[in-house]
């Protein structure tokens, strides 16, 4: 029975990262923005092949380049710290 072969079609898949990042303060950094873009692209994504029947008799499902994927978006944050600054004036 057949335990592991190799592939030497299947490639190592690549990753394409992109992020960019903007810190911003207002009013005696009382206001703080923040604002992240991000992109990544993957080529050649490795993933399992199910053609092979079980009845051929290899235990383990071949790897095959399947694809392209693409992930990107945006994270924003705010942060107030007036509050926070009266409240530690007022306990002192």
């Amino acid at each position: 029975m057949i335990k592991n072969y190799g592939d030497p079609d299947v490639k190592w898949e690549v990753s394409e990262q992109i992020n960019l990042g903007l810190e911003t303060r207002f009013f005696k950094d009382k206001l703080e923005l923040n604002a992240d873009f991000y992109q990544e692209i993957r080529h050649n994504v490795i993933e399992l092949r199910e053609v092979i029947p079980a009845h051929v008799g290899v235990e383990v499902s071949p790897l095959d380049n399947m694809g392209k994927t693409r992930s990107r978006g945006v994270d924003l944050s705010a942060k107030n710290t007036a509050c926070l600054l009266v409240m530690i004036a007022g306990l002192s």
